[in-house]
């Protein structure tokens, strides 16, 4: 199991659970999620950008993937 895997697997309850809690304005906590992925692939762009523009360069990019933060 990689990590697209697990990612995939934990939005559905992550979305019952928005939605269980959300009873009051529904169309808001549907949203919730993806905004909550958007700012992830945000902040992968951003450390992809300073991955590259660090000093070992964009040779390092496919190892910088394997760090976990």
């Amino acid at each position: 199991m990689n990590v697209n895997e697990v990612s995939f697997a934990n939005a559905q309850p992550m979305q019952t659970r928005v939605m269980k809690y959300g009873k009051a304005a529904p169309e808001l906590a549907a949203t919730a999620n993806i905004s909550a992925y958007n700012i992830a692939n945000a902040f992968d762009g951003l450390i992809g950008i300073a991955v590259i523009d660090s000093f070992f360069g964009a040779s390092v990019s496919p190892f910088a993937a394997a760090i976990p933060l």
